[in-house]
């Protein structure tokens, strides 16, 4: 091993995991000229195929499109483009060293993955090695997990997991075209089935996936086993198999201390306490923070979050977004119609503060509504939009401040509103009763009638269908706050 350690120490061979590969940085585009189209009826050949080296065999990605290289007898993987002839050289020549250290390798059935630099000279190389049997990733000498940029370890159970994840993700990027896999893509299908039945049956389900989306993955599975080759099963199990197993070493599958429900915290990582400040900004916003900070907490229990969780709080909160465009609207023409009902400046001061909360309001909520929209759909989607806003002692409740920014302006706003319509309606009503008092003959009922108009009467319509919606947007909220108060 001491010629693997002269490399390792000049940086120039060095360990990678699957899932580090650069694939999906941005590449630079490919040349091209003009081309003579050889004529089939002239040729047998219309169009130059690529010649591959002796021994190597050239495939392709089937969901991605990009081509890797294998050479059976060598036992060597390959992305590096190895048509270009110096490419070739230089995994000809890390093999020729990586090759004898290999072999004292007592597993054998591997394949060896290089990946070359365009450097001068040998450059420098980074290799894993596929364990078919093991499923597993391995390389050759022991090696810290910080090296490789892997979390740190809980179990012997963790960090099979973890390498048979990467061994899944290798199986993703260059499904093996020569091992069957058959018998592991109709386990997983009954993972499938076992994943389906607890998501449908289980509110707090650990699932990876959605009912619906375990019965497609099975139905487009056994499409691959009916119709498909190696390289498009291994494929599929490679996809698969990784976000199970991603799902899997989250919630410590398979240790003591497993991770049974999703509101169960299992890695200590629990919401901050409410501050003081949060808890002074709560009463004066009507508690609607504590409300949305519970939710918040709920898909982001333990710092995990699922996918179908993440997309019902989205719906539910763009809908009661959507309700507050519609509340503010109402309670900005019942502002402006209670301006033109009175005449006294302190109503109508009311009224116009009323009327500026509302259209604030307004704004927000359609500020967070566009925002909302342009969010993903996924679990990785959520986990880096709520770490963007995650505060290291506050958590989640500058979050919930914000979110409840929309209907606490609108409360108060009715507020304001029902404070200026009853102080102008009760004014009238002193108006209209006072003659009576005074011995007029004209009966109650019909002055009232007379001098409560049609826009009064839309203004006190207004005034109550907005205190309706917001009735029904509260009570909702603070029946899915009790829930998650239960759960815990």
């Amino acid at each position: 091993m001491s010629m693997v350690q002269a490399f390792m120490s000049a940086h120039r061979l060095k360990e990678q995991l699957p899932s580090t590969t650069q694939r999906y940085d941005d590449q630079e585009p490919g040349s091209s000229s003009p081309m003579v189209i050889r004529s089939t009826f002239l040729n047998e050949q219309s169009t130059v195929e690529v010649e591959l080296p002796d021994g190597w065999q050239r495939f392709c990605n089937p969901a991605e499109g990009r081509p890797y290289y294998r050479n059976p007898l060598l036992r060597i993987l390959t992305e590096s483009n190895i048509t270009e002839g110096h490419v070739l050289n230089r995994v000809m020549q890390w093999n020729q060293i990586i090759a004898p250290l290999a072999s004292r390798f007592t597993k054998r059935d591997y394949d060896v993955v290089l990946n070359v630099s365009g450097d001068e000279g040998m450059g420098s190389c980074n290799y894993y090695l596929v364990d078919y049997a093991a499923k597993e990733i391995a390389w050759l000498r022991d090696l810290p997990t910080t090296t490789l940029g892997m979390p740190d370890i809980r179990s012997s159970n963790h960090l099979k997991l973890l390498l048979s994840e990467q061994f899944w993700v290798h199986c993703e990027y260059m499904p093996p075209p020569h091992k069957d896999f058959r018998q592991n893509a109709e386990d997983l299908l009954a993972t499938l089935g076992v994943l389906s039945i607890d998501t449908l049956s289980s509110t707090g389900s650990v699932s990876p996936f959605q009912q619906e989306e375990c019965e497609l993955y099975s139905r487009a599975l056994l499409q691959a086993l009916n119709n498909g080759g190696h390289i498009e099963i291994n494929w599929c199990l490679g996809r698969l198999h990784s976000l199970i197993t991603q799902s899997r070493i989250i919630n410590l599958f398979g240790e003591p201390n497993a991770r049974t429900d999703r509101n169960v915290v299992v890695n200590g990582q629990k919401s901050p306490p409410e501050t003081m400040v949060f808890m002074l900004w709560s009463i004066l916003m009507f508690n609607i923070p504590s409300i949305y900070l519970a939710r918040w907490n709920a898909i982001w229990v333990d710092r995990v979050t699922y996918t179908r969780e993440w997309r019902k709080l989205t719906k539910d909160v763009m809908k009661e977004l959507l309700y507050g465009l519609i509340a503010s609207g109402v309670m900005i023409l019942a502002s402006v119609t209670l301006q033109g009902l009175t005449s006294s400046t302190a109503i109508r001061v009311l009224a116009t503060v009323a009327m500026i909360f509302a259209i604030t309001s307004g704004f927000y909520a359609a500020s967070l509504f566009s925002k909302l929209r342009t969010l993903g759909g996924c679990a990785a989607d959520a986990a880096n939009y709520i770490q963007i806003n995650e505060h290291i002692n506050t958590g989640l409740q500058t979050l919930a401040l914000e979110h409840s920014i929309p209907w606490a302006l609108i409360v108060w706003s009715g507020a304001f509103l029902f404070v200026s319509g009853l102080w102008e309606i009760m004014k009238n009503i002193i108006v209209i009763l006072y003659p009576a008092f005074q011995g007029i003959s004209r009966s109650l009922g019909y002055m009232l009638y007379v001098e409560l108009d049609r826009t009064e009467a839309w203004y006190i319509l207004s005034l109550a269908l907005s205190f309706l919606i917001c009735l029904q947007i509260h009570q909702r909220a603070r029946i899915e706050y009790a829930i998650q108060k239960v759960k815990k």
